[in-house]
């Protein structure tokens, strides 16, 4: 089923669109369009006005088990492979929630 997603701002990547409109089915855009282009548009619609819509963003460089400890290396040593694991999906959860969709983990603990 296709989901039309409009009302707010739209970044393509290169350059910011007003007024414009994101066509998406099957987990793949469709089409980018003036949003007056989907006026007869009969599927789901998403309202992403007062949002910008933009493609998810690539991490280059992150280390998804350490806090912002002192010493996270440290905090490491006294963390069990469970705790670990916890404390890696805490992490990359809160990494995707803020846009971030792909990473490269430059390090950690085991």
């Amino acid at each position: 089923m296709a989901t039309l997603y409009g009302g707010g701002k739209l970044f393509d990547g290169e350059k910011s669109l007003d007024g414009h409109a994101l066509l998406e089915e099957g987990g793949r855009i469709v089409r980018v369009a003036p949003a007056g282009e989907f006026a007869g548009f009969a599927g789901q619609r998403v309202d992403t006005s007062g949002g910008t819509l933009l493609p998810g963003l690539i991490d280059c460089h992150v280390h998804s088990l350490l806090g912002a400890e002192g010493n996270p290396g440290v905090v490491q040593m006294g963390l069990s492979p469970a705790q670990l694991t916890v404390r890696g999906m805490e992490y990359m959860r809160a990494t995707l929630e803020g846009g971030v969709t792909a990473v490269r983990d430059c390090g950690g603990k085991d």
